[in-house]
């Protein structure tokens, strides 16, 4: 079993942590680790071959369900013939884009906002989204319109 989650895979090792932020910390150290990131990557080698699903395999599944939501292949009956009908489904189309756009490397969990290669300044997009929530309210409280005298 491979654990995607790296705080859960550094307790799943044995490792002894007081908190998930501790835990995160160290798997993040481990992760930088040219053995670990190699171990990783034959785990996850093998357990492609064994499953027989690989990126390709994936990324057809998702064009296919892409296709199929915006209406671009017909529906087809049991013996494979058309029967004259589409579907439009929106939130598919949407997911199966969103994940292969983050597959291209389009959009991005987290920004580097500054800093050099040993000690950069990672934000997760949530954490800006909830800097950005508490800046407005920030903003509505200090700005308020003065009532008027009247």
């Amino acid at each position: 079993m491979i654990d995607l989650n790296g705080a859960a895979a550094y307790r799943r090792a044995g490792y002894k942590v007081t908190s998930d932020a501790a835990a995160s910390a160290h798997a993040s150290r481990l992760v930088a680790n040219g053995k670990i990131t190699a171990a990783v990557a034959a785990a996850r080698n093998r357990q492609s071959k064994r499953t027989e699903i690989t990126a390709d395999y994936v990324l057809t599944r998702l064009q296919e369900n892409l296709e199929r939501s915006m209406q671009a292949v017909p529906v087809l009956d049991r013996e494979g013939t058309p029967t004259g009908e589409y579907t439009y489904q929106g939130a598919v189309a949407n997911r199966a884009l969103e994940l292969l756009g983050k597959y291209l490397g389009l959009f991005q969990d987290s920004l580097t906002v500054k800093g050099d290669k040993r000690n950069p300044l990672v934000v997760t997009v949530e954490e800006l989204e909830a800097a950005k929530r508490g800046l407005e309210g920030w903003r509505r409280e200090r700005f308020r319109p003065i009532p008027s005298g009247n």
